[in-house]
């Protein structure tokens, strides 16, 4: 099975090398445990190896996300120049000033829009094959879009993910607190993480990853000035037996 790694210490070395390529992983977990970040190293890992990438936000602007990146040292608006590197952003109000690298939406975006975004992107890649998708949404976007649209849009992704030999991720605050849309997200997604504030500091857990091996207990991480990283000394294929 072809890979998509994840750009995350110790991550790719527990889950074969990486994300199952073709397939939508779920990252879930409150505010400030992780979620962009983890986004963001996905997303810098692809550029640097001559991918393609789409990054699609609804709760900040874009400018916010490139300060963020600057912060890692990681500068994305060359990338972006190059159409390399394509951001969508939900909700233009964020903007004083529209910015003319940015595909701006209005309100919740359908279906439709969905694709022929994503497969203009591809068919205009500038030699760069479409690789990764990064959906870092609130998660009242969901139930602001309504629940039918939502699940054309993600049955048409998982499709298209397929078919292209693309890897997503999509970001949810676990505040959530909606059974039927928690239930949805889950029968869309072929791969689930979830993030925590734990007594050990910020945590992760694999809660499934299509056709792979992994631990499944929760794993610490930290935030350091490469991104993110587990925290470990010795690995075992089902679990960490030591922690730093």
């Amino acid at each position: 099975m072809d890979r998509t790694p994840t750009g995350i210490k110790g991550l790719d070395d527990v889950i074969e090398g990486g994300l199952p390529r073709g397939s939508w992983t779920l990252i879930f977990g409150e505010n400030g445990t992780g979620k962009t970040v983890f986004s963001m190293g996905f997303i810098w890992q692809g550029l640097c190896g001559g991918e393609s990438c789409i990054y699609e936000l609804t709760d900040q602007p874009v400018e916010n996300v490139r300060t963020y990146f600057r912060s890692f040292g990681w500068d994305p608006r060359p990338f972006e120049k190059t159409q390399q590197l394509r951001f969508r952003q939900f909700f233009p109000c964020y903007s004083t000033s529209q910015d003319p690298l940015v595909t701006y939406v209005v309100g919740r975006p359908s279906a439709h829009t969905t694709r022929l975004f994503h497969e203009e992107v591809l068919k205009h890649g500038n030699g760069h094959r479409t690789a990764r998708v990064v959906a870092d949404n609130e998660s009242l976007s969901l139930i602001r879009g309504g629940f039918e649209e939502e699940m054309r849009t993600l049955e048409w992704s998982k499709d298209w993910a397929m078919q292209q030999g693309i890897t997503g991720l999509r970001c949810i605050s676990r505040d959530l607190q909606d059974p039927q849309a928690e239930a949805m997200l889950r029968q869309y997604h072929d791969n689930i993480i979830e993030l925590r504030l734990g007594d050990a500091g910020r945590e992760l857990r694999i809660m499934k990853m299509f056709a792979t091996e992994h631990p499944v207990d929760w794993m610490p991480f930290e935030i350091t000035r490469e991104g993110l990283q587990l925290k470990r000394k010795q690995m075992s294929p089902m679990g960490y037996a030591q922690y730093r």
